[in-house]
């Protein structure tokens, strides 16, 4: 299979409050949860970025061709993680995911990407909702964003903003059936879900 040239990039600088701890250091297989979505990024992209506000917490991570950077703002929003993606990446597209979706579809990003073409973002919907945070983006969005985040505004609100290709559900259950990309642990009772899915096998990304 081909490498993607565009950048892959975590976002991890979330309070994780909902969690009641840094879910993205929860363990997870043989690591932790991060490790998961960093994993699955380095078998598609060159380059790998996580995003966040403490780099050193995540010093583990760091290996050839992935990089561990400081958030550019200090402000926690997904806004200003997926600008800071966009300004560190050396190639024009990125793919922003979250620290907390372990079972990221390869053909479904594979998918986006051949979509990206003309496009300024690229993003699936599931149970009629767009998901920001599984998506391609241009490097050109990063300007509208600076305004975005200081008119308080969200990554869908972007979307309005910037000319997206929407890959509709349909489109998405011919490459991930069950949505488990989509399925992020923002709660401590969605990852032990998440954990009984993976230790049953029965997740086939």
């Amino acid at each position: 299979m081909s490498i993607i040239p565009a950048t892959g990039a975590v976002l991890a600088g979330g309070l994780s409050s909902r969690f009641g701890s840094n879910k993205a250091l929860a363990p997870w297989a043989e690591g932790r949860l991060i490790e998961s979505a960093t994993d699955r990024l380095l078998e598609i992209f060159p380059a790998v970025l996580v995003l966040a506000k403490d780099p050193d917490r995540y010093s583990f991570l760091k290996k050839p061709r992935l990089d561990v950077v400081q958030d550019r703002m200090a402000r926690t929003h997904p806004l200003a993680g997926l600008y800071s993606a966009l300004d560190y990446a050396r190639t024009d597209y990125t793919f922003v995911c979250g620290c907390d979706m372990p079972f990221l579809s390869r053909r479904l990003i594979e998918r986006l990407w051949e979509e990206a073409p003309g496009y300024e973002a690229v993003v699936p919907i599931w149970h009629g909702r767009l998901q920001p945070l599984c998506s391609f983006y241009s490097k050109s969005c990063a300007k509208l964003i600076l305004g975005m985040l200081a008119d308080g505004l969200g990554p869908r609100d972007l979307l309005d903003h910037v000319h997206t290709r929407r890959l509709s559900e349909e489109e998405v259950l011919s490459e991930d059936a069950e949505g488990f990309s989509f399925l992020d642990l923002g709660t401590r009772q969605d990852y032990e879900a998440a954990r009984s899915l993976y230790a049953d096998g029965r997740v086939r990304p």
